[in-house]
C-alpha cells in the first residue's frame, strides 16, 4: 500500500525546538536556523518593532508572548544575529534571503539599519532559581568572556573578591588583625556548606546567597555593613556602558531573556529593579551607550501580576512593549516544512485524479477554522 511519506519532503530545520543559547553560541546550528527561518507576518511585525530599538527615542525594552510553537525562540534568535552582526556578514545573509522574498523593500530597510558597528549580545540562562539581576549580570559576564573582552562589568560581587584577596595578601605580614584567618574562622564554624574556595566561585558567578554569607561575616568581624557603590543593577550596568572600552567595541548591549515568564511565575524578580532596569533601557543615561532587552512568555505581563499592586503594574506596562505572536500565517511556516514530491509517479497516481476530493477538505478546514 502506498504510504502518504512517500508523496511528502520535510524539512526538518524549521521543525526543531530552538535553545536559543545553545542555538546561537554554535555556528552550524545557527546557520541553519537563519537559513531554514521563514518570515512570517507576525514575525515581521514584531521583528521590525524591535529593530527600532536602534533609535534614540525607542522603548528598547520588550516582552514576547505566544504560545508554544508561535517560534518565540527562533524569532530572538534572529534578533541576536541582527545586533550581534552587521547586516554585511554572511551569517546574516540567509535571513535577508528569506525576509526578500516576502518584503523586499523592508528588508533593504532592515539591512541600512544595521550596517555599522555591532551589540554585545547576552543570553540570559532561563533554567535556574537565580534572581533576575544574578541571571543578567551572569549573562553579560559570559558574553565578556566569549568575545575575549577585557571589560567585565565591576560589581559588589567583584569587590567582594578583591577584599577577601586583599585579606588573604595582608595575612601574610602578622603585624595586622588577620581579617582572612577571621574569616576563614567564621565561613568554617557558621557556614559549613562553604569553603573560601566554594564562596570565591560564587561570587564569581553572581550567586545572591554567596554574596549574604559574605555580608553576614563580614559584618561580624568588621563590625559595619558591607557597602560598594556599584551595588545595584543600573549602577553597575551604567558603569559598564559608559566603560571606553566597551564604548570603542560596541554600539550597544542587547540582553535576550527567553522563557521569561519562569522567573515571573516563580516570583525570582523584584518589580523595583525591574522597574529601574526598563526605564533605563528607555531612557539611556549621559554618556553610556544604550542597551535592549528582550524577554518572551506563554502569557501576558498581567497574568504575573495579579498579586502585585495595581499602580506597580501600571508603572511596568508602561516601560516595557508587549507583543504578542498570533498563528497568522502559520501555513507559511507548514508550507516552509511540508512539501509535496509533485514530480513522484505516485503524485501523479494517487493525488491527481482525485484533486476535487482533495478541494473539498479545504472549505472544511476553513469553516472550522
Amino acid at each position: 500500500m502506498a504510504k502518504i511519506s512517500e508523496i511528502i519532503g520535510i524539512y526538518g530545520g524549521y521543525v526543531s525546538t530552538v535553545d536559543l543559547k545553545l542555538a546561537f553560541l554554535d555556528p552550524e546550528k545557527n546557520r541553519k536556523c537563519i537559513t531554514s527561518y521563514m518570515p512570517i507576518k507576525p514575525h515581521r511585525d514584531a521583528f521590525e518593532k524591535i529593530a527600532h530599538s536602534i533609535d534614540p527615542k525607542d522603548t528598547r525594552c520588550y516582552y514576547l508572548t505566544g504560545n508554544f510553537g508561535t517560534g518565540k525562540s527562533h524569532l530572538c534568535l534572529m534578533v541576536a544575529n541582527y545586533f550581534h552582526n552587521k547586516s554585511d556578514t554572511p551569517e546574516l545573509e540567509g535571513f535577508f534571503n528569506n525576509y526578500s522574498k516576502v518584503d523586499e523593500r523592508k528588508a533593504k530597510e532592515l539591512q541600512n539599519r544595521r550596517k555599522n558597528g555591532r551589540y554585545l549580545t547576552a543570553i540570559c540562562d532561563f533554567a535556574t532559581k537565580d534572581d533576575f539581576e544574578e541571571v543578567l549580570l551572569r549573562a553579560v559576564m559570559e558574553a565578556c568572556q566569549r568575545e575575549n573582552a577585557d571589560i567585565f562589568p565591576d560589581t559588589h560581587y567583584s569587590e567582594a573578591l578583591r577584599r577577601l584577596d586583599k585579606w588573604k595578601e595582608e595575612s601574610r605580614d602578622g603585624t595586622k588583625f588577620d581579617k582572612f584567618q577571621a574569616f576563614s574562622g567564621e565561613i568554617e564554624n557558621r557556614y559549613p556548606a562553604y569553603t573560601i574556595g566554594k564562596l570565591k566561585e560564587e561570587l564569581k558567578n553572581y550567586k545572591e546567597e554567596a554574596m549574604n554569607v559574605f555580608k553576614d561575616i563580614y559584618h561580624t568581624i568588621i563590625g559595619e555593613d558591607f557597602s560598594y557603590d556599584k551595588s545595584n543593577l543600573n549602577e553597575i550596568l551604567k558603569d559598564f556602558l559608559s566603560n571606553e572600552k566597551f564604548k570603542e567595541r560596541y554600539e550597544g548591549l542587547i540582553i535576550l531573556y527567553d522563557e521569561f515568564s519562569y522567573a515571573l511565575k516563580d516570583g525570582r524578580i523584584s518589580f523595583q529593579i525591574f522597574q529601574g532596569f526598563a526605564q533605563m533601557c528607555t531612557q539611556t543615561p549621559s554618556g553610556c551607550k544604550p542597551v535592549v532587552f528582550l524577554a518572551t512568555g506563554h502569557k501576558p505581563l498581567e497574568y504575573y501580576m495579579k498579586t502585585v499592586d495595581r499602580d506597580d503594574v501600571g508603572v511596568i506596562e508602561d516601560r516595557i512593549d508587549e507583543i504578542s505572536l498570533t498563528p497568522e500565517e502559520m501555513e507559511r511556516i507548514i508550507s516552509a516544512i511540508i512539501t509535496p514530491k509533485k514530480e513522484h509517479p505516485l503524485w501523479k497516481e494517487k493525488v491527481i485524479p482525485n484533486r476535487s476530493i482533495f478541494n473539498t477538505f479545504v472549505q472544511d478546514c476553513k469553516r472550522m477554522k
